[in-house]
């Protein structure tokens, strides 16, 4: 198994190359400074949260039953509640959600207000997640 998670994570940092290649992040030398699993059983969630001294952080889903939880992003400009549209859809929410999907790579600006909802399958969701840092 170690060595599927290492072939995983070199692919994984093939891909932060490129997205730092993309926003223009110096010499793109990538560097995973934390890397975990998340194993969420019925009911549980994360809490929205940020990952501090890392420039971006990814997330790669490896179990994702039905009714398991949506990743959430919360809108990072200080006047979301100053213009409230009668309409709700991705232009003018204050939260944004993606449906995760197994063998799914979410990549995104560390500083970014993340969390998931509540699991409510009876199955685990299994997500391995890092930080990284460009130099």
């Amino acid at each position: 198994k170690f060595d599927e998670i290492s072939k995983l994570f070199d692919q994984l940092g093939v891909y932060c190359g490129e997205v730092a290649k993309e926003w223009e992040l110096g010499s793109n030398f990538i560097t995973f400074t934390g890397a975990w699993a998340n194993v969420n059983k019925r009911y549980n969630f994360n809490w929205p949260h940020v990952h501090t001294g890392s420039i971006f952080s990814l997330i790669y889903y490896v179990r994702v039953p039905k009714h398991s939880g949506s990743l959430m992003f919360e809108r990072p400009d200080p006047m979301k509640y100053a213009f409230m549209p009668e309409t709700s859809n991705e232009y003018t929410n204050t939260l944004y959600r993606i449906e995760p999907k197994e063998h799914m790579f979410v990549i995104f600006p560390s500083y970014i207000s993340h969390g998931v909802s509540p699991n409510c399958s009876t199955d685990y969701r299994i997500s391995l997640a890092a930080n990284i840092d460009v130099s």
